[in-house]
C-alpha cells in the first residue's frame, strides 16, 4: 500500500492531502458544534440569566405570567439600560423572539434564551475558519487544525455558548471585526464594502469591551488603506472606504460615551475580579505591573485550555501553544521573507493585546479569568496559526521535516478533541444544577415543614424548581427581602452558597439552632488553579429551629 501511494502522481497526492485536511477540519467543527449545543436544557442555570427573563428586574419574584416588552428592541432595552449590568442590547435582540410566547420564569424559557448563545458560538468556530483561510489565500493546510480544535473544546468558549447572556456574541464580534476588516482593506467592489461597513456598525453594540479594540482596528486598516492605495494607486476606492469607516466609528463614540455616561461606577467594575484589577490609589512599580500582568495572563490562559479534569490533558495543549509561538517568532526572525500572505489579522490581535492592557493599566478593566476573557481567545488563536502556517512554509523545503510537523498538529489536534468530547460525555463540565426541589420535598415532607426560606437573590433560581409544589401548596417559598419580619421557625433554609450563606444564616439567626441537612456541590465556572470560585453553584438545606 505504501509503495502504491509512493508512486502515485503529484496531483493524487495533493487531492489526498486536501481530502484529509477537509475531513479533520469537518470533524472539528461537528465536535465544536455538539458541544455548544448538547446539554443546553440542563445546563446550571446562573443567576444572571433569570434577570435577563424577567427584564432586568433582580427583584421579580417569579408572578409574570408574560413578558411586558411588545418589541425585541423593547427587550433589550430593558435588559441592557439596567445600571449594575454590562450587557449590550444586541446581546438580547434574538432573545426575545424564541422567549416571547414563553413563561418568563420557566425552564422552556431558560432553554430557549440559551439558543442564540450556542448559535453565536458555533458561528464563531466558522467566522475563525473563514480568516485562517483568508490569510493563507484558501490553500489545503494542516495548520488550520489545532487552533480550531482548541477552540471546538475550549470550556470557556462552550460554556459562554449554554448561558442566556449571550456573552458568546461577544467572541463571534472580534472574529468578524476581524475577518470584515482584512476583507475590506482588500475589496474593490464598493457595494460589498458598504456591507461590511453595516456589520462593521453593528460590532460595538454586541459587546462594549470590543469598542476599544474596534477603534485601534479600524486605525490599522486606515494605515493598511493608505499602504496599498499609495502602492497601487487607487484613491478613489480609498475615499469611499474611509468615508464608510466613519460610521462604525461614530456609532462606537456615540455607545463607548452612553456606557461612561449610564454605566461608571455601577457596570464597568463588574468586569471583575477585583482581585485581577489593579488596586486603587496604589502606585506600582514597572516590574511591579509587569509581575501583575504576568500573573492575571496566565490565569486567563489556564481558563482558555481547560478542556478535562485532567490537569496534564489541559497543559499539553497550552504547552504546545507555547512552544508553536516560540517557534514561530524564531523561525520569522530566521526568515522574515518566507511568510508571504497578509499579516493584517495579526496586527489586528496585537494592536487589541496592547489596548487590552493599556485599558488595565488606566484600572478601567480588570485581567480576570472570567466571561470577559473570552476576547483574549481570538489573539491567541490568531498567533498560534501564524506561528503554525510560518513554520509549514519554513518546513515545506524538507518533505521529512513537513510529515512530522504535520503528524504532530494532526496528533495534537485529535488528543484534544476526544479528550474534550470525553471529558464531556462523562458530565464533567456539564454543569448540571445543584438545586433540586425533590431533595427539599423529601426533608419537608420527614419534618412536615412547609415553609423553605431563601436569599432574594436565589428565589427566581429556586422558583423554577418549585412552581408546581408552590402552586399545590405543598411548599411556601419566602425571600429574605420580602417581609421585614422572617418566618417563625422551625423552617427549611435553602442557599446556594454554603461557605458565605452559611456565615450569613448562622449570625442572622443566633438565637435559634440551625444544623446543615443536606449539601451538595458543583464546580460552576471556570477557575484557574487558585481555585477562586465566582460564583458556586451548590445547595446547602438548614433546618433552623428554636433553642
Amino acid at each position: 500500500m505504501y509503495s502504491y501511494f509512493y508512486n502515485q502522481t503529484p496531483r493524487f497526492k495533493k487531492n489526498i492531502f486536501k481530502l484529509l485536511v477537509c475531513s479533520s477540519i469537518l470533524v472539528v467543527i461537528a465536535v465544536g458544534f455538539f458541544l455548544r449545543f448538547d446539554g443546553i436544557a440542563s445546563h446550571v442555570t446562573y443567576i444572571d440569566e433569570l434577570m435577563i427573563l424577567t427584564e432586568g428586574d433582580w427583584n421579580s419574584r417569579g408572578k409574570e405570567d408574560s413578558y411586558s416588552s411588545s418589541s425585541a428592541l423593547e427587550f433589550a432595552k430593558k435588559v441592557a439600560e439596567k445600571r449594575g449590568v454590562t450587557y449590550a442590547p444586541l446581546q438580547f435582540v434574538f432573545t426575545y423572539a424564541l422567549v416571547k410566547n414563553l413563561k418568563p420564569l420557566s425552564m422552556e424559557g431558560v432553554a430557549a434564551a440559551r439558543i442564540p448563545s450556542a448559535v453565536f458560538g458555533c458561528l464563531s468556530i466558522l467566522i475563525f475558519l473563514v480568516i485562517m483561510l483568508r490569510v493563507n489565500e484558501f490553500k489545503a493546510s494542516f495548520a488550520y487544525v489545532f487552533p480550531l480544535a482548541l477552540l471546538a473544546v475550549s470550556q470557556l468558549a462552550i460554556i459562554n455558548s449554554q448561558q442566556a447572556h449571550t456573552y458568546s456574541i461577544g467572541l463571534f464580534a472580534f472574529f468578524l471585526l476581524i475577518a470584515v476588516l482584512t476583507y475590506f482593506v482588500y475589496l474593490q467592489n464598493l457595494w460589498l464594502v458598504l456591507l461590511l461597513t453595516f456589520f462593521l456598525a453593528l460590532i460595538p453594540t454586541s459587546n462594549y469591551l470590543v469598542i476599544p479594540i474596534l477603534l485601534s482596528s479600524i486605525f490599522i486598516s486606515v494605515i493598511c488603506i493608505f499602504v496599498r492605495s499609495n502602492r497601487d494607486n487607487q484613491w478613489k476606492t480609498t475615499s469611499y472606504k474611509l468615508v464608510f469607516m466613519s460610521l462604525p466609528i461614530m456609532i462606537s463614540v456615540l455607545v463607548a460615551l452612553w456606557v461612561l455616561v449610564n454605566k461608571s461606577g455601577a457596570s464597568i467594575p463588574w468586569w471583575v475580579r477585583r482581585n485581577y484589577a489593579l488596586k486603587e490609589n496604589t502606585d506600582y512599580s514597572i516590574f511591579e505591573l509587569v509581575s501583575v500582568i504576568i500573573r492575571n495572563l496566565s490565569h486567563i490562559g489556564e481558563v482558555v485550555f481547560i478542556n478535562s479534569e485532567v490537569i496534564i490533558l489541559n497543559s499539553i495543549p497550552a504547552v504546545a501553544s507555547a512552544i508553536f509561538i516560540v517557534l514561530g517568532v524564531a523561525l520569522f526572525l530566521i526568515k522574515r521573507k518566507k511568510l508571504n500572505c497578509t499579516l493584517l489579522p495579526l496586527l489586528l490581535v496585537v494592536s487589541s493585546f496592547v489596548v487590552l492592557i493599556a485599558l488595565f493599566l488606566n484600572k478601567s478593566i480588570a485581567l480576570a479569568p472570567s466571561r470577559h476573557a473570552l476576547v483574549f481567545i481570538p489573539i491567541l488563536l490568531i498567533v498560534i496559526f501564524y506561528s503554525l502556517l510560518y513554520a509549514e512554509r519554513i518546513f515545506s523545503d524538507s518533505k521529512l521535516l513537513l510529515s512530522t510537523f504535520n503528524t504532530v498538529i494532526v496528533v495534537l489536534s485529535f488528543g484534544l478533541v476526544i479528550s474534550g468530547v470525553t471529558n464531556h460525555l462523562n458530565t464533567a463540565y456539564k454543569k448540571e444544577e445543584a438545586i433540586s426541589a425533590e431533595r427539599v420535598m423529601i426533608f419537608s415532607k420527614q419534618l412536615n415543614i412547609k415553609t423553605v426560606l431563601t436569599d432574594w437573590n436565589s428565589y427566581n433560581k429556586l422558583y423554577l424548581q418549585f412552581e408546581k409544589y408552590i402552586k399545590s401548596g405543598d411548599i411556601i417559598l419566602k425571600a429574605t427581602g420580602d417581609e421585614k419580619k422572617f418566618p417563625e421557625p422551625p423552617f427549611l433554609l435553602v442557599g446556594s452558597a454554603v461557605e458565605q450563606k452559611g456565615v450569613y444564616w448562622s449570625h442572622r439567626y443566633r438565637r435559634h439552632r440551625s444544623k446543615i441537612l443536606y449539601e451538595e456541590r458543583y464546580d460552576y465556572d471556570m477557575e484557574p488553579s487558585t481555585r477562586i470560585r465566582y460564583w458556586p453553584n451548590q445547595m446547602v438545606i438548614y433546618l433552623v429551629e428554636k433553642k
